[in-house]
Protein backbone atom coordinates (compact mmCIF):
# COMPACT_ATOMS: atom_id res chain seq x y z
CA UNK A 1 0.00 0.00 0.00
CA UNK A 2 1.22 3.52 -1.11
CA UNK A 3 2.15 6.27 1.54
CA UNK A 4 -1.09 8.22 -0.41
CA UNK A 5 -3.18 4.79 0.68
CA UNK A 6 -2.17 5.14 3.97
CA UNK A 7 -2.51 8.87 4.44
CA UNK A 8 -6.45 8.17 3.15
CA UNK A 9 -7.05 5.68 5.70
CA UNK A 10 -5.86 7.27 8.77
CA UNK A 11 -7.87 10.50 7.45
CA UNK A 12 -11.11 8.19 7.09
CA UNK A 13 -10.74 6.23 10.46
CA UNK A 14 -10.24 9.60 11.98
CA UNK A 15 -13.75 10.71 10.09
CA UNK A 16 -15.55 7.76 11.31
CA UNK A 17 -14.48 8.37 15.24
CA UNK A 18 -15.27 12.12 14.74
CA UNK A 19 -19.14 11.24 13.62
CA UNK A 20 -19.13 8.44 16.46
CA UNK A 21 -17.47 11.12 19.19
CA UNK A 22 -20.49 13.77 17.95
CA UNK A 23 -23.57 11.97 17.98
CA UNK A 24 -22.46 10.84 21.45
CA UNK A 25 -22.60 14.07 22.82
CA UNK A 26 -25.05 15.29 20.67
CA UNK A 27 -27.30 12.72 22.07
CA UNK A 28 -26.33 13.83 25.83
CA UNK A 29 -26.40 17.43 25.34
CA UNK A 30 -30.03 17.50 23.87
CA UNK A 31 -31.70 14.95 26.71
CA UNK A 32 -29.74 17.47 29.21
CA UNK A 33 -31.59 20.82 27.08
CA UNK A 34 -34.86 18.25 27.21
CA UNK A 35 -34.75 17.27 30.50
CA UNK A 36 -34.00 21.14 31.85
CA UNK A 37 -37.21 22.73 29.42
CA UNK A 38 -39.36 20.16 31.09
CA UNK A 39 -37.99 20.70 34.60
CA UNK A 40 -38.75 24.16 34.26
CA UNK A 41 -42.45 23.91 33.88
CA UNK A 42 -42.49 21.75 36.87
CA UNK A 43 -42.01 18.75 34.97
CA UNK A 44 -40.07 15.11 34.90
CA UNK A 45 -39.09 12.84 31.64
CA UNK A 46 -40.25 9.38 32.12
CA UNK A 47 -38.82 8.03 28.76
CA UNK A 48 -36.87 9.16 25.52
CA UNK A 49 -36.08 7.87 22.59
CA UNK A 50 -34.69 9.05 18.95
CA UNK A 51 -37.51 9.48 16.68
CA UNK A 52 -35.90 9.12 12.99
CA UNK A 53 -31.80 9.02 11.52
CA UNK A 54 -30.61 12.40 12.65
CA UNK A 55 -27.01 11.94 11.32
CA UNK A 56 -25.21 15.18 10.13
CA UNK A 57 -29.17 16.85 11.07
CA UNK A 58 -28.61 19.86 12.78
CA UNK A 59 -32.20 19.83 14.70
CA UNK A 60 -32.68 16.41 15.95
CA UNK A 61 -36.20 15.01 16.91
CA UNK A 62 -37.10 12.90 19.78
CA UNK A 63 -40.07 10.94 20.84
CA UNK A 64 -40.67 11.77 24.91
CA UNK A 65 -42.79 11.05 27.78
CA UNK A 66 -43.24 13.41 30.22
CA UNK A 67 -45.71 14.24 33.32
CA UNK A 68 -46.09 17.33 33.82
CA UNK A 69 -47.14 19.57 36.73
CA UNK A 70 -50.62 18.25 37.37
CA UNK A 71 -49.18 14.84 37.61
CA UNK A 72 -51.06 14.78 33.56
CA UNK A 73 -48.98 11.90 31.67
CA UNK A 74 -47.77 13.23 28.52
CA UNK A 75 -46.53 12.03 24.96
CA UNK A 76 -45.08 14.36 22.17
CA UNK A 77 -42.32 14.41 19.81
CA UNK A 78 -39.44 17.11 20.87
CA UNK A 79 -37.15 18.84 18.69
CA UNK A 80 -33.79 20.01 19.58
CA UNK A 81 -30.12 21.27 18.37
CA UNK A 82 -27.18 22.89 19.37
CA UNK A 83 -28.18 26.29 18.15
CA UNK A 84 -31.94 25.54 18.05
CA UNK A 85 -33.49 25.69 21.55
CA UNK A 86 -36.36 22.95 22.41
CA UNK A 87 -39.79 22.98 20.88
CA UNK A 88 -42.57 20.14 21.44
CA UNK A 89 -45.04 19.37 19.09
CA UNK A 90 -48.16 16.54 18.75
CA UNK A 91 -47.99 17.01 23.13
CA UNK A 92 -51.04 15.25 23.63
CA UNK A 93 -52.50 14.04 27.63
CA UNK A 94 -52.12 9.92 27.93
CA UNK A 95 -53.09 9.79 31.07
CA UNK A 96 -54.84 12.59 33.02
CA UNK A 97 -53.35 12.83 36.38
CA UNK A 98 -56.78 13.00 38.37
CA UNK A 99 -56.97 9.34 37.03
CA UNK A 100 -55.04 8.24 40.27
CA UNK A 101 -52.62 6.24 38.84
CA UNK A 102 -49.81 7.52 37.46
CA UNK A 103 -47.49 5.74 34.68
CA UNK A 104 -44.54 3.84 35.39
CA UNK A 105 -40.77 5.40 35.46
CA UNK A 106 -38.65 4.97 32.38
CA UNK A 107 -35.50 2.77 34.12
Amino acid sequence: MSLAGLELTGVLLLLCIAIVVQRFFAFRLDKERVRASIEALAGEVLSWEPFERWLGARVRTYRIRYRDREGNARSAYCMTGFFAGVSFTEDTIERSGSEGQTPPRAG
